[in-house]
């Protein structure tokens, strides 16, 4: 018998990075993650150049 759901990963008190929050499923992973207890970490395209690795492990470091 497989545990439930949500004892593999407990999200409640946890921050969750989705990293490009603007698509179809970014959206469709944030929505339920919103009934999970934790943060959810968004960060447009404008503030973040996720192609360089520098700056990611930076905003990674010290979230908003």
């Amino acid at each position: 018998m497989a545990p439930e759901a949500d004892t593999l990963y407990p999200f409640p008190g946890k921050k969750v990075w989705v990293s490009s929050h603007a698509g179809m499923v970014d959206r469709a992973l944030i929505r339920p993650l919103a009934d999970e207890n934790c943060e959810v970490l968004t960060v447009g395209r404008d503030s973040l150049d996720q192609r360089r690795q520098a700056d990611v492990g930076a905003w990674m470091a010290c979230p908003p």
